[in-house]
């Protein structure tokens, strides 16, 4: 179950949004205050933030950039504030996507369900797989051409065999091979 963490002042807004989400099948966790939702986001790994600027403590911006740098999950700022340059900064400092209050309840389950959509499909991307000779390659598994398991090696170990296999073709293109091994 997809785990969302909102934080607004106002208790009643965070419950409405709350109760929507929650009835969409999605796990949520309220916090009133800034300094609350970094400590939520200390304790707890969230798939989602739904932020509010204006908060006592340690507002939504001071939040955003406190967290951002532990959190790869989208953040989405719920905001009465809704000049231009309130939004920029938004994005500038980390945000994905900025809802002005008032908003409409299900406009923002919309674009929540569609940025956690977004970051399973981005999450659930296809393997790049490649075949040389009788070796088939994925970014992380090697199997040989009987589908038999061969191994499983750290990040770059993908692009290195590119490499060897660009290297290989090309001596063999040049006749190096056949020249020294027959």
């Amino acid at each position: 179950m997809k785990k969302i963490l909102i934080a607004d002042d106002d208790e009643e807004i965070a419950f409405l949004i709350s109760d929507a989400l929650t009835d969409e099948g999605y796990s949520t966790v309220c916090v009133h205050n800034g300094d609350g939702a970094i400590q939520a986001v200390k304790n707890t790994e969230f798939d989602l933030i739904l932020l509010d600027v204006m908060m006592p403590n340690t507002d939504g911006h001071a939040v955003c950039r406190k967290i951002r740098s532990d959190v790869s999950c989208p953040i989405i700022f719920v905001s009465a504030k809704n000049r231009s340059e309130d939004m920029l900064l938004g994005f500038k400092i980390g945000a994905d996507d900025y809802i002005e209050k008032p908003f409409d309840l299900d406009i923002l389950t919309a674009k929540v369900k569609a940025r956690l959509n977004g970051s399973d499909r981005r999450a659930k991307k296809a393997p790049r797989i490649k075949s040389y000779g009788n070796i088939t390659i994925n970014e992380d598994e090697m199997y040989d051409e009987d589908m038999n398991y061969i191994g499983k090696g750290p990040a770059g170990h993908y692009e290195l065999l590119q490499i060897a296999a660009s290297v290989a073709r090309k001596l063999q293109e040049e006749g190096v091979i056949k020249e020294h091994f027959g």
